[in-house]
Parts: structure tokens; sequence; C-alpha cells
């Protein structure tokens, strides 16, 4: 009996790993897609940025603050996330 709730539960962990892969695969697939569609729309402001004389870090600067504003955001929900499951 005990080696059967054993197998089941290494059996539900398996799937849950698995299905919390699949997830953050796409949810990285979808952040890329949006920085993509960010660019795309901004393609005219880039190419005029770039004839005036504006450097390749100066075109990436928004984008990077926003990934990075992005990630401590992140981190902060996860670290609250994870004091509130320590309080509770």
């Amino acid at each position: 009996m005990a080696t059967a709730v054993t197998q089941s539960t290494e059996m539900g962990q398996k799937i849950v790993l698995a299905l919390g892969a699949t997830l953050g695969l796409g949810v990285l697939l979808v952040i890329g897609n949006t920085i993509r569609l960010a660019i795309q729309s901004r393609r005219d402001e880039i190419i005029v940025v770039k004839l005036v004389g504006g450097t390749n870090a100066y075109v990436r600067r928004p984008f990077l603050q926003w990934c990075i504003t992005w990630l401590i955001w992140c981190i902060a929900r996860i670290d609250y996330a994870l004091f509130q499951s320590v309080v509770d």
C-alpha cells in the first residue's frame, strides 16, 4: 500500500514538473514575442535615431530598462509570495 502511494506521489511530482516546464517555456516565448513586437512598432523611430547618430546602446536602453524593471518586479513578487507562505 505504501509503495503505491509513493509511486503515485512521484508520478504526480513528475507531471507537475513537466507542466511547470512547459508553462515556463510558454512564458519565455511570449516575452520574446512581446519584445520583438515592441521593436517592430518602433522601427521608424529607431531608424531616425540611427540616422541622427544614435548608438546601438542608446537604441537598446529603453528595452533593457523594461526588462530590468520587469525582472525586479518578478523577484519582488516571488519574494512576497514566499514570505506569505512562511508567515501562514
